[in-house]
């Protein structure tokens, strides 16, 4: 039988390239607790925005990386957190289309 989640959580994390800092005050263990509080068992976390934004160190696609990514673990931190109390992660990520690509390859 599939384990059905009752209390998710959508995080909308699509976030300008102009925007600086991100995850730079990101602390997982609020941010489980916080979830756990509110018992939510699973949370959407964004891999990339539709601003062609990714939120992960990546060796593929180095020049999408967000700009201001400030923590370059934000998802896997968040991934690790949440797994460890058991509260599921569906990724989100675009795909094809996004602002990143319609600028660099019209």
């Amino acid at each position: 039988m599939q384990d059905i989640r009752f209390r998710q959580i959508h995080l909308d994390f699509h976030t300008s390239p102009f925007i600086e800092g991100i995850g730079a005050h990101f602390d997982p263990d609020e941010f489980v607790h916080t979830l756990e509080k509110a018992h939510v068992n699973s949370v959407t976390c964004f891999a990339r925005c539709h601003h062609g934004m990714i939120y992960y160190d990546s060796k593929i696609n180095p020049e999408r990386i967000h700009p201001h990514l400030a923590n370059k673990n934000l998802l896997r931190e968040m991934v690790a957190v949440c797994h460890g109390k058991k509260i599921k992660v569906p990724i989100y990520t675009t795909l094809q289309w996004d602002y990143y690509t319609a600028q660099e390859h019209p």
